[in-house]
């Protein structure tokens, strides 16, 4: 390896594309989604072979690992089809959520879709892995700066193994994706339901996330691949004489220095060769800033300040409730409420054209009972409550008998007591009280006067 690196940002960019495409791993793990599982998969393993041969074959051509050359090669072959089927595998998924048929995504189901995924992404481009040997006209090649590369007999028989598959699979994906926003466009009104309807555990946001990165995805690898089979077949297709032709000089390994190629040649297997990285940061930018990921990101914060800073933090600012406090809401106004009139034994609320709606009254209790309960409005808690606020005696002031403590939940704050208005609306009236009836708590002898005077503890 050369002492000074000619192209330092290759290795830089193949293990940051190999740690960045790492990051949405965990909530895709537990989704048991095998197609964005596997798309992950391949991408890491290929990026990781890019970074470790831009370091080893780093200014040099030369051959110090040939198994490492045989087993990365393979891998490089496998990944150029794994990916548009993993692709496809998760548009075909969308398609299936978002059609008409009727779905119940069940053990049974998921399971079968596990088992099915697995095959087409792990399974499929292990064949062509073993079928890549019918069109392997030697070992592998070595090519300064960029490290063991596979190699195809160009022919007829190169490209319907080789290069043929990624682009079926990328056509079909194309039409599963095209099927699937047919879907959403035609219902999206109530995609939402849909999907909660089909037991799916996508959200429209997440449905449109895998969507559009399945969709990014494909369209750059498949025009890198065309662009690679027209440069690799422009001068000519080799006549496939027989296997033993093909494969005469099969352990050869040639050795490309960058001095002896076409700067135009270089310039295409840099685009090439980017095309990896570029995958891994496409597919970070679409699960890398989400929610499920400022999650993660939290709890790995958390877990830094723990057990390395030795930092106490709490746990429950991790996932904070995006909910009002109910001590910061504010305490109703009595004079905006509507008017109130007495209908037998409930209340009815009037204003404009609004339909009557009827609650329940309050028995009539004095300031002080033991089951006296405040007027019931919007109140907050206040676990320090005193009866003697409620009755209007100032908390300091221990001159008269204090009332026996209530174990009340909800209880006006002093503070809310003090913005109420001191006189009521004229529309709050309520008239005389027949013996034994229910009258509304908002009264006005209970609020003339507000706090009430010492001893008015009369409704």
């Amino acid at each position: 390896m050369s002492l000074r690196m000619q192209y330092p940002s290759l290795p830089v960019a193949a293990f940051l594309a190999a740690a960045l495409i790492l990051v949405p791993l965990p909530w895709h793990w537990r989704a048991r989604n095998v197609g964005t599982l596997a798309i992950i998969a391949w991408l890491f393993v290929v990026n990781m072979i890019y970074g470790i041969n831009s370091i080893v074959w780093a200014g040099n051509v030369n051959n110090p690992a040939p198994l490492w050359c045989d087993i990365s090669t393979k891998l490089i072959i496998g990944a150029n089809t794994a990916l548009p089927l993993a692709t496809m595998c998760v548009c075909k998924h969308l398609e299936l959520v978002a059609s008409n048929r009727h779905v119940r995504f069940d053990h049974v189901d998921k399971r079968r879709r596990i088992i099915f995924d697995t095959i087409m992404c792990f399974g499929v481009p292990l064949l062509f892995m073993a079928l890549h040997y019918i069109v392997q006209g030697h070992r592998y090649d070595i090519v300064e700066n960029f490290g063991c590369q596979p190699t195809t007999y160009f022919s007829i028989e190169g490209i319907i193994i080789v290069w043929l598959p990624p682009l079926i699979f990328a056509l079909a994906t194309l039409v599963y994706a095209s099927i699937a926003l047919h879907h959403f466009i035609y219902r999206r009104m109530s995609f939402a339901a849909h999907l909660q309807n089909s037991n799916s555990a996508l959200t429209t946001q997440r449905y449109l996330r895998l969507m559009a990165m399945a969709v990014t995805e494909i369209t750059w690898g498949t025009a890198l691949t065309a662009f690679n089979l027209y440069n690799n077949t422009e001068s000519g297709l080799r006549p496939w004489i027989s296997w033993q032709n093909v494969h005469s000089d099969w352990l050869r390994v040639d050795l490309v220095a960058f001095i002896e190629l076409p700067p135009a040649f270089i310039n295409n297997m840099f685009l090439v060769w980017w095309a990896m990285p570029a995958s891994a940061y496409i597919f970070f930018l679409f699960f890398g800033f989400g929610e499920e990921a400022r999650k993660e990101y939290r709890k790995v914060i958390i877990a830094f300040r723990r057990h390395v800073l030795r930092q106490s933090v709490k746990d429950s600012s991790v996932f904070r409730s995006n909910q009002p406090s109910l001590r910061n809401r504010p305490f109703l106004n009595v004079a905006t409420l509507p008017s109130l009139r007495l209908v037998g034994d409930e209340k009815s609320i009037d204003e404009g054209s609004v339909s009557s709606s009827t609650v329940p009254a309050t028995p009539l209790k004095k300031c002080g009972d033991d089951d006296y309960l405040s007027p019931t409005f919007d109140i907050t808690p206040l676990p320090t409550y005193t009866p003697d606020l409620e009755c209007g005696y100032p908390a300091e002031d221990a001159t008269h008998d204090r009332l026996p403590d209530t174990s009340l939940s909800y209880r006006p704050s002093e503070s809310s007591l003090r913005e109420l208005p001191r006189q009521m609306s004229s529309d709050y009236s309520c008239p005389p009280l027949p013996a034994g009836a229910y009258q509304s708590s908002v009264c006005e002898d209970e609020y003339t006067s507000w706090p009430p005077r010492r001893g008015d503890d009369a409704v």
